[in-house]
């Protein structure tokens, strides 16, 4: 494949101009990526230089800069720099993302149908998890639980399925980032306890929130696998508290069949 060069400089090119001292750095970094992406074989430091308008050590920094997170790399026999697959990886969780929603909504609407109580399909976003998509069900109980509501992690079911998940360095950062304020009077407010809670959820496979985030609202939640076995999503079956501790041995299948199905639907291939 060649290069439209003329092209290309135009990609590169756009928001050069007009922008401010403090995102130049970024926007360089983004017109450099977006070159390489546009030639198979790669492109040298002097091809970058003449598309982007950059000075050669601007390019040679930012590519040693985009070299050290991954998304670049250099050819041991020549000058010529390419992308990496991690921009690949990204994108893919970015699309499955938006994929999500459809794959998940006939499965979110039978585990609806099957346990009688509301259904919330949720992602992890910065330190909260964020509610996507919704199956309702007639119920003298309503949830006031919209699409986009956001909640913390460590008082839901849906957020500890992702902490009992997230790498133990990352883990640790979160737990010395969030302070466990009390949103109910069961909200867990103990570090060692949450732990051992998180603990116990990747023992068996799924979460219980027992009005930890809401007053007189449950939920059992499971993890959701995409094809590279992280965990991309939760499923979780709400309601009255009452209805769901009461009926946590009969829900539970329920949830993590339907977690386990939207996984292999994602191409997640348990071992």
């Amino acid at each position: 494949m060649r290069l439209d060069r003329r092209g290309a400089s135009v990609v590169c090119r756009r928001m050069k101009n007009n922008a401010s001292e403090g995102t130049r750095a970024v926007i360089r970094a983004f017109q450099i990526l977006e070159c390489l992406t546009h030639e198979i074989k790669g492109l040298r430091i002097t091809d970058l230089t003449r598309l982007t308008g950059l000075h050669k050590a601007t390019v040679f920094r930012m590519l040693n800069t985009l070299i050290g997170m991954g998304y670049v790399t250099k050819s041991p026999e020549s000058d010529y720099y390419k992308p990496t697959l991690k921009i690949l990886s990204v994108s893919n969780r970015l699309l499955s993302r938006y994929e999500l929603r459809s794959i998940a909504a006939a499965d979110i609407q039978r585990l609806a149908d099957d346990s009688g109580q509301a259904v919330h399909l949720s992602v992890p976003d910065a330190d909260e998890t964020v509610i996507v998509e919704k199956v309702e069900v007639h119920s003298p109980f309503r949830l006031a639980f919209h699409i986009g509501r956001r909640a913390a992690m460590y008082s839901t079911g849906t957020g500890k399925v992702f902490l009992a998940h997230m790498p133990q360095d990352e883990l640790e950062a979160y737990m010395a980032r969030v302070p466990l304020e009390p949103l109910t009077p069961s909200t867990v407010r103990d570090r060692e306890q949450l732990t051992r809670e998180l603990a116990k959820v990747r023992r068996v496979g799924y979460a219980v929130d027992q009005e930890e985030a809401t007053p007189g609202v449950g939920c059992v939640a499971a993890p959701i696998m995409d094809f590279s076995g992280r965990v991309a999503a939760a499923v979780s079956v709400t309601g009255a508290v009452a209805a769901i501790v009461g009926s946590v041995a009969q829900i539970t299948p329920l949830v993590t069949a339907t977690a386990e199905n939207i996984s292999h639907k994602l191409g997640y291939q348990s071992l």
